[in-house]
């Protein structure tokens, strides 16, 4: 079996039809905001991407997991294509506060849900949002 080389944090923030997709501040590439479990439980680690990246908080609600291979060179985190990522996914029910970008985030946008697959950059992301998109509340 492949080993897990780490485990992340993806958050699903759906307002009016629409989810919060973040632009990286080092890529440009589009993204589900939240990031590396970095020793945290998912649901703390969730927590704390949410505020970090968003500026928000929110109850989440645990929706499954996937595992993401790694496409292309992740020098930020020292992974290479192929490396397999386990993703815990949760949808951010009730947001509130002021929606700002941070942690890594150039900027946010709500994009129509039926453009967020088109929109996001990573594979596995795309992936883990066809996966769960019919469990949004």
């Amino acid at each position: 079996m492949t080993e897990i080389e780490r485990e992340v944090v993806r958050l699903l923030i759906v307002k009016d039809g629409r989810m919060l997709v973040a632009t990286s501040a080092r890529s440009g590439s589009k993204k589900i905001p939240g990031g590396g479990t970095d020793g945290q439980s998912p649901r703390e680690a969730g927590e704390r991407e949410l505020i970090e990246e968003t500026g928000l908080r929110g109850q989440l609600r645990y929706l499954g997991e996937i595992f993401e291979k790694i496409t292309a060179i992740d020098l930020a985190h020292g992974l290479g294509p192929g490396s397999l990522m386990r993703a815990y996914y949760f949808e951010v029910l009730n947001a509130v506060g002021e929606m700002s970008p941070g942690d890594d985030v150039a900027e946010l946008e709500l994009v129509p849900i039926d453009r967020v697959e088109a929109t996001l950059t990573y594979p596995g992301m795309r992936e883990g949002f066809r996966k769960f998109r019919n469990l949004l509340e």
